[in-house]
This record gives C-alpha cells, sequence and structure tokens, in this order.
C-alpha cells in the first residue's frame, strides 16, 4: 500500500513527458529556389536550343580554332589561334602567327619562338591579368553549354532592359525578352583585390539574359532565333547587393552546332562573343560602347570536352 501511495503523491512532481520533436526545417540551401514560373519555361526553352534535350555530362575542357579581335587604348589587333581550356583556370592560346601563352600547373607563361617567359612579378601584371579574363571568359562560355544544370537561387523576369546597357545595345536590348537570375555558376576577374584574378570560393552571381524573340530588332547580319541568348550581363553579389564595377557583358551571335565528345548531336554555342566591361568614366556604372574583345568560333578542329592533360597547358 505504501509503494502505491508514495507514487500517487510524487506524480505531480515527476519530469513532464519530452514534447514530440519538432518536424526538421530544410537548411537554407537546400530550400528551394524563387523560380518564376513564366521566366522558368523561357529560361528552359532556352535550354533546349543549346543542348536540344541531351542528358550530358558537365563541360569542364575544350579546344576550339577561334578568330579573336582586340581593342587596348584605341588600338585594334587581329589574330586566329588555337585555344584549349580545362577548369578550373588553365588555358592556352595560340596564335597563328606563332606567340602562346597560357596558364598551367607551373604558372603564367609566354612563348615568342623558342624563348619561354615565366610571368611572373610586377612587370608582367597585365599580362597575367590578360591570360585570367581569357580563362574567366572560357569559363563563362562553357557554363552558358550546359546552362541547364546552372544552380539557380532565383530566377524572375525584368519588366524593362537593363539600365548599365551602353546606347550601342539599348536598341535591340528594348526588343529582347529579359530574365533576371542568381547562380554560383561563373566566374570574374575579383576586382577589389590588390591583384586582379579569377574570383574563388562559394560566389553569387546576379545574370541577365537577354532572350531572341520573334520580333527582336537585331543588327544586321545577326541570325540568332527566337528563343536564344542575344546578351548576357554577369556581375557579383553579395548578400543580394551588386557588387559595383565587377560586372562584364557579353553579346553573342547565332548558336553553331560545336561537336561534342560522347555527343552525336554536339552543342549549339555562340558563333561570336563580343566582351564589354565597365566604362570607368560612367557616372553611372553602364558597359563601354565598344566591345574591347570580339572572338569568333570555327567548328573545324573544335572539339568540346576534349581530353587535356597537364602537358597541353604547358610551354
Amino acid at each position: 500500500m505504501l509503494p502505491a501511495l508514495l507514487l500517487f503523491v510524487l506524480a505531480p512532481f515527476q519530469d513532464p513527458p519530452a514534447p514530440a520533436p519538432e518536424p526538421a526545417v530544410p537548411p537554407a540551401e537546400l530550400a528551394a529556389p524563387a523560380l518564376d514560373p513564366a521566366a522558368h519555361a523561357a529560361f528552359l526553352r532556352m535550354c533546349e536550343r543549346i543542348d536540344q534535350g541531351q542528358p550530358l555530362a558537365p563541360l569542364t575542357s575544350f579546344r576550339v580554332r577561334v578568330g579573336i579581335k582586340t581593342l587596348r587604348d584605341g588600338h585594334p589587333n587581329e589574330d586566329t589561334a588555337m585555344l584549349a581550356w580545362r577548369a578550373p583556370k588553365h588555358v592556352r592560346l595560340e596564335l597563328d602567327s606563332g606567340r602562346k601563352q597560357g596558364r598551367g600547373p607551373s604558372g603564367y607563361w609566354l612563348r615568342d619562338g623558342d624563348e619561354v617567359v615565366s610571368l611572373v612579378g610586377r612587370e608582367n601584371a597585365d599580362s597575367r591579368r590578360e591570360i585570367d579574363e581569357l580563362a574567366a571568359m572560357c569559363h563563362n562560355f562553357a557554363a552558358l553549354a550546359r546552362a541547364r544544370e546552372w544552380k539557380l537561387t532565383r530566377l524572375e523576369p525584368l519588366a524593362a532592359p537593363p539600365a548599365d546597357l551602353p546606347h550601342a545595345l539599348r536598341e535591340v536590348g528594348a526588343t529582347l525578352e529579359w530574365l533576371d537570375l542568381s547562380s554560383p555558376d561563373f566566374v570574374l576577374l575579383d576586382e577589389t583585390a590588390p591583384n586582379a584574378t579569377i574570383a574563388s570560393g562559394a560566389k553569387e552571381y546576379r545574370v541577365r539574359i537577354g532572350l531572341v524573340r520573334a520580333d527582336s530588332k537585331l543588327p544586321k547580319g545577326s541570325k540568332a532565333a527566337p528563343g536564344e541568348p542575344f546578351l548576357l550581363l554577369i556581375g557579383e553579389q553579395r548578400g543580394g547587393i551588386d557588387i559595383a564595377g565587377t560586372k562584364v557583358a557579353l553579346a553573342l551571335d547565332a548558336l553553331k552546332p560545336l561537336e561534342r565528345a560522347g555527343s552525336k548531336l554536339g552543342l549549339r554555342v555562340p558563333g561570336r562573343i563580343y566582351l564589354r566591361r565597365v566604362d570607368p568614366y560612367s557616372p553611372t556604372g553602364a558597359f563601354e560602347e565598344a566591345p574591347s574583345t570580339e572572338i569568333g568560333l570555327a567548328a573545324k578542329d573544335s572539339l568540346l570536352g576534349a581530353e587535356l592533360g597537364d602537358a597541353d597547358f604547358a610551354p
């Protein structure tokens, strides 16, 4: 009888039963991205134009035949070359005129005939920057070729063309369908670093894409078809805020088929890319009027997904 009485007396003072566990909250990185349905449908149509619905592995290397035009300090330069790239930062540009430059496991280098120069020191900072800019463009070209795999954290339509378009692109920009998205799948030079180089680590990039519409007023001679990307504006974001000055504009010509290793159909990639940087004299951060670099791709001797080793990026 006593044990039963003790249980009755002590029961009110015992710890209450543990509450049922709260349902698990998924971590932020697993939360569903904010994708506008109409914008997402337009984005998927763009992907279809590029990969033709093929299930392909990520594009991490290529070797392509290119024509390059550059404009530096008002001086134009033009050449043809073989361009090789391997993720994340290895690149080799072999000009038909004989000069070679690149970045490989041993660092930055330049070869002119039998002379090889290791591009170290302050005096070679501009040469290293040019190589990094080329590697960044290659990375973003490869990213565009596998747009279906982008890690989208935000996707929505733009109601109006971007205000930072240069005057040369505003007329065509007003006739494009604009998407505004965030993704970590791009790279830019880190303009805020003491020695600008390709930004590393998990970064978020704001990408504004101008898609061709049936009624788009494209430049004379352009053969870009509806649904294809015509303009890409890529800029870095931190905490959802654009970083001033850290952005590039890529104007793209019509998509053309290029051979892809392991694919019967290949990939349809921009036949020509025009790179613009921010105009340093623009009070609003607009892009420069004329492209500083123009790269045209040739199908002959070009292979996306080429097997490239360390030796391919050595002097």
